[in-house]
């Protein structure tokens, strides 16, 4: 795994869409699976998504809503979320401070 100063390399921020940021987190290639930490402002919300890789979302900070494959879920921070493959997936920043999600997929 690379570290940096005792923290994970993240690449540098993409803009998603209005009011949402990403960064991949740089792993050793031989890790089985990716990973990312994303933030969504108040009021935003990420892009509908759905691919073949599973997922897990750890919500680090803030509150929202949650829109999985025609459900709709609170979500708070310490949450801990799994997606099946192909699910779909999008979440709504409810709260009035920024919304810290960290992804890990394979």
């Amino acid at each position: 795994m690379l570290l940096m100063n005792g923290k994970l390399n993240l690449a540098t921020k993409e803009k998603l869409s209005h009011g949402v940021e990403l960064c991949e987190i740089h792993l050793d290639e031989n890790v089985p699976f990716r990973g990312s930490y994303f933030a969504v402002q108040p009021g935003c919300q990420t892009p509908l998504d759905a691919h073949q890789e599973k997922e897990i979302w750890i919500i680090l900070k803030g509150t929202g809503i949650l829109h999985c494959d025609n459900r709709i879920i609170p979500v708070n921070e310490n949450d801990i979320l799994y997606f099946k493959a192909h699910s779909t997936h999008q979440i709504c920043n409810s709260g009035a401070n920024n919304l810290l999600v960290c992804s890990i997929y394979w």
